[in-house]
Parts: C-alpha cells; structure tokens; sequence
C-alpha cells in the first residue's frame, strides 16, 4: 500500500460563495486567539464589540476581510454572525471528524 496525502482543506459555503479552510498551526492560533476574546466579552452590552470580536473570529477561520465580504451590506448583528460562526465550527467540527475516522480505519 503506498502513501497518499489526505485532502486537509475544508471547504464551507455561505450564501453560493466557498471559502476553503486550510488547516494550520498558523490557522489554529488565529482561532484560538479569537475564542479567548469571544470569551472575555461574555455578558458584553456593547453590541458593536461583540460584533467585531466575532468578525475577529469569522476572519481567523476563512481569512482576513472574510467577515466584511459576508456582511457587507447587512446590517450589523451580532446574533447572525454568531449563527455564521456556529455553521463554520459544526463544518469544520465535521471535517475533522471525517479526518479522524480516516486515519483510524487505515
């Protein structure tokens, strides 16, 4: 059996437009940095802080700029974005899965 290199790109879809997720050390941080401030915000009344920590963490997942292009034209709430956060993490939650379950059987 030879070695093959596994599809480490997940790709998620929000409104008909794809953004690949290419998993990373680099990638990981962003994420885990963004987390930590989501979760400083707890119980935050500043709607427009709470906004802009989840694009902080929309954009460590998909890329810089990637949150703006989203919502560009909508107005600003943090509830819909944190559905679009929710949707990216059960995704790449998903994905990883799959990865595993990959790895375990071979």
């Amino acid at each position: 059996m030879a070695y093959r290199f596994k599809d480490r790109i997940c790709t998620v879809e929000i409104e008909d437009k794809k953004y690949p997720i290419s998993f990373s050390q680099a990638m990981s941080e962003r994420v885990t940095e963004a987390a930590v401030k989501l979760r400083e915000l707890k119980g935050c009344k500043d709607e427009a802080a709470v906004v802009a920590a989840i694009d902080n963490a929309i954009d460590a997942a998909l890329g810089d700029g990637c949150a703006a292009e989203i919502f560009e034209g909508r107005t600003a709430s943090a509830v819909e974005r944190l559905d679009v956060l929710k949707y990216i993490q059960v995704e790449t939650a998903a994905f990883t899965d799959r990865f595993a379950d990959v790895r375990t059987k071979q």
